[in-house]
């Protein structure tokens, strides 16, 4: 007599999804970690999980991912999120499911109805510092920008990796620089999707838009004290003018 296999082992959930990152990603062929949450009800917790996708490439334009993913375990899902802890807000979708096989799409300009990934959130992965800006693009995004300013980076950011002192290059080149700052200046004040579930998160977050040097310090984000960079001893909105002006940061921590 055949063995049975144990209720749920070896199950899987077949998912054909798109994923595309706000322009301008000028990497070719990119690996960046994306965190998704499957949403199977606004009762339970969501089933969390993260895939390394390659962005670019031989099949794909520049900056999209579209490839079938099998995810361990089963169950009827209706919603999902996806977002990039180290660069972007999270963006949510809701699921269509033909013969089992569910597909979701992230892309397209959230301005004229569409839900790509939106770069500029430097600080979603600050999960341990419920100070930071982890659902909005705010000046402690500015301020994890010019803490990396000038820094050479390895583009690709794998989910294996730890990166304790963030990672600014947001387009893909391979260096932190002006290029990455356009996603802040263009995005700032942008906010993540709310998740599936209406009502489930703490609501709309508020932008920070101004901070003492003393209250960062206090807030355990005293690095990112070097992007007051007209040294008045607050970071904020003029301190990025400055920077749009041509002035740069005394000096930077990378």
């Amino acid at each position: 007599e055949e063995e049975k296999k144990p209720e749920g082992e070896l199950e899987e959930t077949t998912l054909d999804v798109e994923v595309q990152l706000s322009p301008i990603i000028v990497a070719d062929d990119l690996i960046r970690c994306i965190d998704f949450e499957l949403y199977a009800n606004c009762v339970e917790d969501p089933f969390v999980f993260c895939v390394d996708m390659h962005f670019g490439g031989m099949w794909d334009h520049v900056g999209h991912f579209t490839d079938t993913l099998k995810i361990p375990g089963a169950g009827q899902w209706f919603c999902i999120t996806a977002g990039d802890q180290l660069h972007t807000l999270r963006s949510v979708a809701f699921l269509e499911c033909v013969d089992g096989v569910y597909s979701a799409i992230f892309k397209g300009d959230p301005f004229f109805g569409g839900n790509w990934l939106i770069g500029g959130n430097l600080d979603a992965w600050k999960k341990e510092n419920p100070n930071a800006s982890h659902d909005v693009i705010d000046i402690l995004d500015f301020g994890q920008f010019v803490a990396n300013y000038l820094a050479t980076m390895d583009p690709n950011t794998d989910c294996e990796t730890v990166y304790d002192g963030g990672h600014a290059d947001i387009n893909g080149d391979g260096v932190v620089n002006v290029l990455d700052f356009a996603f802040i200046q263009q995005n700032f004040l942008a906010v993540s999707k709310d998740a599936c579930c209406p009502g489930s998160a703490a609501g709309v977050p508020t932008p920070l838009l101004s901070v003492s040097l003393r209250d960062l310090r206090s807030m355990g984000l005293g690095n990112l004290s070097v992007a007051d960079i007209n040294g008045d001893g607050v970071l904020d909105q003029q301190d990025m003018n400055d920077f749009t002006t041509g002035h740069k940061p005394r000096k930077v921590g990378h």
